[in-house]
C-alpha cells in the first residue's frame, strides 16, 4: 500500500487538449474518480475514527450483513426442492 503522500498508480488522469474540451474532460474526470473509488476514499478519510470505534463499526456492519443473509435464507424457504423429499 502506498503512503498518502506518494503518487498512486490508480489515480484518475484525464488529458485536456483545449479550452473547448474542458467540459468533456470534467465529465471524464468525475467518471474516472468514481471508478477509481476516490470519492469513497475521501469520505472515509474526511475525519479521524479511533481504532476502538472502527472495530465497533466493523462488528456492527458484520452483524447487519449476517442478519440480512439470515433474512434472505428464511425468505427463500427450505434448501431442498419438494421432488427431492420424495426420494428420501
Amino acid at each position: 500500500m502506498s503512503s498518502p503522500l506518494s503518487p498512486r498508480h490508480d489515480s484518475a488522469i484525464v488529458p485536456v487538449l483545449g479550452a473547448a474540451d474542458l467540459e468533456h474532460a470534467l465529465k471524464k474526470l468525475k467518471k474516472a474518480c468514481t471508478s477509481a473509488a476516490i470519492f469513497v476514499e475521501l469520505k472515509k478519510r474526511s475525519f479521524y475514527v479511533p481504532p476502538s470505534a472502527a472495530r465497533r463499526l466493523k462488528a456492527a456492519k458484520a452483524r447487519a450483513r449476517d442478519a440480512k443473509a439470515a433474512r434472505r435464507r428464511a425468505a427463500a424457504g427450505p434448501p431442498w426442492r419438494d421432488d427431492d423429499r420424495d426420494e428420501r
